[in-house]
């Protein structure tokens, strides 16, 4: 079977090469790679596959012939220098079955003018990471553009995304009275993992802490580790392997983004409720809103995955989208408190800004997008929920994290194309934008 290649080569000020595979067809991305060359000779070592590339360059570089080693196999390959990398198979993205009931009520809310942004979309067409966009504005469902083959029923990782669904589970928790307050120590969540109660900076975190990503655990979410390496994800018991992370400080202290903190959220929510979180979130979320089927990675002891690979489709992060523009209300049912909207966004540290002008609150992100106040719900590569309530707006999409192997790149140019949305949705309005 065949498989199409897309090999990255950049070179920084120093002159050093760095090197990245791709392989679209099989979902397989980012695959970090040495590189070395000597004239026309190039080297390409790829270790975490077993694999390596070793051509001569063609036509001032702009192609590659030689050997690929694919796991001791020799393969004869050319590799032709291209504008654009193809964009990823749509056989690597999951589907679910409709679910007619949420069907019937997005088919009530889409406009039946599907030409209101005629630019914008055809600019989309052309964001070959961008998976889907939808724009709801003003209780109608005013664009709903979907790429790459892919549907309505198209599941995306949602990434961090997955935080803020965190945020508004324990709300419910403590609206519920699972949770005393925020206040309370995880410790006491946490009975079989004795680092958070013989270590002394370790027993004073608290799930405000958490929620304010300020536990004080010393990890950094952006270091690359080989496959199969991650000392936390790749562990049988993800809980103890943060639990035995060093600290880097009192907790409540210093603002560090990390993943292993909503993760301790979930093992809390699991203890707190007597159920596992996805049950929890199905219970007093999720099927509230009509939303089923969810798809969520947990770990060999159970706890799902705090903070990343849950799998939604765009109709239903928009759900979310709406319940939060709704403040909490969905058919007449409180579903969150208005109260704990606001806190989410607010967080503790209202006057701190993390950086951009963006402010973090209970894992959700206050920032100005075309010069107006929205909040968002971020997820790695563009995944994203974006409200403007002045706008009465809620703008989601799903993008392919890993496109040119350019995640944070990616992020920037899809939330460029928000930004263009939001300003035309403003510009009918007739809001000022500063």
């Amino acid at each position: 079977m065949e498989q199409r290649l897309v090999l990255t080569i950049k070179g920084n000020e120093e002159q050093i090469l760095t090197a990245h595979l791709d392989v679209p067809d099989s979902g397989w991305m980012r695959i970090p790679a040495s590189i070395t060359s000597d004239a026309d000779q190039i080297l390409i070592d790829m270790p975490t596959v077993d694999a390596s590339l070793r051509g001569q360059l063609h036509y001032d570089g702009q192609s590659i012939e030689g050997l690929f080693m694919w796991q001791g196999e020799p393969i004869p390959i050319r590799l032709n220098a291209i504008a654009e990398a193809p964009r990823a198979s749509a056989l690597i993205y999951n589907s679910k079955l409709s679910n007619l009931e949420f069907a019937k009520e997005f088919d009530s809310i889409s406009a039946s003018n599907s030409s209101y942004f005629p630019g914008l979309i055809a600019k989309a067409k052309h964001c070959p990471q961008l998976n889907s966009i939808l724009v709801y504005s003003g209780g109608k469902l005013l664009t709903e553009e979907y790429f790459n083959q892919l549907d309505k029923n198209t599941m995306a990782n949602i990434k961090s995304v997955n935080k803020s669904l965190l945020s508004i589970l324990v709300g419910i928790a403590i609206e519920k009275k699972f949770i005393v307050d925020l206040d309370e120590k995880i410790a006491q969540f946490l009975p079989n993992h004795k680092e958070f109660h013989e270590n002394k900076l370790k027993e004073q975190i608290t799930v405000r802490d958490l929620l304010n990503m300020r536990a004080g655990l010393e990890f950094n979410e952006k270091f690359d580790f080989q496959f199969g390496q991650h000392p936390i994800w790749d562990s049988i018991d993800w809980v103890r392997a943060i639990s035995e992370l060093k600290m880097s400080g009192k907790a409540g202290e210093f603002y560090s983004f990390s993943t292993v903190q909503a993760h301790l959220l979930s093992a809390v929510l699991t203890k707190a409720t007597g159920m596992d979180t996805l049950t929890f979130a199905n219970l007093y979320l999720f099927h509230p809103l009509n939303i089923t089927g969810v798809v969520w990675y947990k770990s060999q002891k159970g706890i799902y995955m705090g903070g990343s690979d849950m799998f939604l489709t765009p109709r239903e992060m928009l759900q979310i989208g709406r319940l939060y523009l709704n403040k909490g209300m969905y058919r007449q049912q409180q579903i969150v408190s208005e109260q704990w909207i606001t806190r989410s966004l607010e967080g503790d540290f209202p006057n701190e800004m993390i950086s951009g002008g963006e402010h973090y609150g209970y894992l959700w992100e206050r920032f100005k997008i075309a010069g107006i106040d929205a909040y968002k719900a971020t997820g790695f590569g563009g995944q994203y929920i974006v409200n403007v309530p002045q706008l009465s707006t809620s703008i989601v999409t799903t993008a392919n994290p890993n496109y040119l192997s350019g995640g944070q790149r990616n992020s920037e140019e899809v939330m460029q194309l928000v930004t263009s949305f939001v300003s035309q949705i403003a510009a009918k309005q007739n809001v000022k934008q500063l």
